[in-house]
């Protein structure tokens, strides 16, 4: 299976893990959206919480495939209220010794491993 057949499987996954439509909450997360500054990265599942109504978060799902993914030119888009990043089990050490370093310190406090 390809990378990016993977990838399109993963995002097929976590929209219907994620995706709700109650009378109190909402989510419909939309693929290759727009963040950052000026728009310019571009997050693999994006979405807006709303909580009876309300918005509650801003919800961004980043998919990292193969360690290559860390160190490639795509990055890692945290700029959402709730970051996840979803990696496979075999890279779940790693990802957590990549992300303790300083540079991504500060992504760690609403960062979770999917």
């Amino acid at each position: 299976m390809s990378e990016s057949e993977r990838t399109k499987r993963m995002k097929y996954f976590l929209k219907q893990k994620f995706n709700r439509n109650d009378s109190d909450y909402k989510l419909q997360l939309q693929e290759e959206v727009s963040c950052g500054e000026y728009h310019r990265n571009r997050c693999d599942l994006a979405g807006i919480e709303y909580v009876n109504g309300k918005i509650h978060n801003s919800i961004g799902i980043e998919i990292k495939q193969q360690l290559g993914d860390f160190k490639s030119g795509c990055g890692m888009n945290f700029c959402f209220d709730v970051n996840y990043l979803c990696v496979p089990s075999e890279f779940v050490g790693f990802t957590f010794q990549y992300l303790r370093s300083e540079e991504h310190t500060s992504e760690l406090q609403s960062l979770y491993l999917i």
